[in-house]
């Protein structure tokens, strides 16, 4: 009967455990916060994307402006995302987002001034 109740006791703590530092973030998970960690590091990556885009055809005015915007936006997205290691997922995904997303506009922005052109 002791063997019983001292394993029931560790699985207890192991239970506990779990839920404590495995399903303790996830419970305060919130969707829409995370979905605002998505937007604001696309938001910054695409301003990464403008400003080396302007940084190469040296316009330092639009250059500085981007590179303002890209410390704005991870300042913000820094602030609410490292309380919690789930919204890093969402910084992760923001971050793909913005650079792929703002190289296929600037390639078909390209393409269609190359159409114009022709």
């Amino acid at each position: 009967m002791a063997e019983v109740l001292s394993i029931s006791i560790d699985q207890a703590r192991l239970i506990h455990f779990y839920e404590q530092f495995w399903l303790g973030s996830c419970m305060e998970f919130l969707l829409v916060k995370f979905v605002l960690i998505v937007l604001a590091m696309a938001f910054a990556n695409a301003c990464g994307a403008l400003y080396f885009i302007n940084l190469e055809k040296k316009k330092a005015n639009t250059a500085a402006f981007w590179s303002a915007m890209i410390i704005l936006a991870n300042a913000f997205t820094i602030t609410n995302y490292v309380e919690d290691n789930i919204y890093i997922a969402a910084a992760f995904i923001g971050t793909y987002l913005g650079t792929f997303g703002t190289l296929k506009w600037k390639q078909k922005k390209k393409r269609n001034q190359d159409l114009i052109n022709y």
